[in-house]
């Protein structure tokens, strides 16, 4: 059995601080959308207003097939929960 600590190199190290703020930034990012009121089945007007994406910008992603998303008829529907995947890079593309 191995006693010996892993000595850390720099560049271990500054990877591993970078990591926890962008960990922050996507728990933020969730926790944000957990204390808004989406519905479970968003519209573009929905993530528009409550994320701050422009409605043009939204309907091109999901045109795009960026965002996860149906569209029915003309109307486009988003899940709450493919949204926060999405945001928080999960979705694949």
């Amino acid at each position: 059995m191995n006693t010996e600590k892993p000595q850390k190199s720099g560049h271990t190290a500054s990877a591993s601080t970078h990591l926890p703020s962008m960990k922050k930034a996507q728990a933020s990012t969730k926790d944000l959308l957990r204390s808004v009121s989406l519905p479970d089945i968003c519209t573009i007007s929905d993530i528009s207003e409550h994320v701050g994406i422009p409605p043009l910008q939204v309907l091109e992603s999901l045109e795009k097939g960026e965002m996860p998303g149906r569209k029915i008829g003309k109307r486009w529907f988003i899940p709450r929960q493919g949204l926060l995947y999405w945001l928080e890079g999960d979705h694949p593309s």
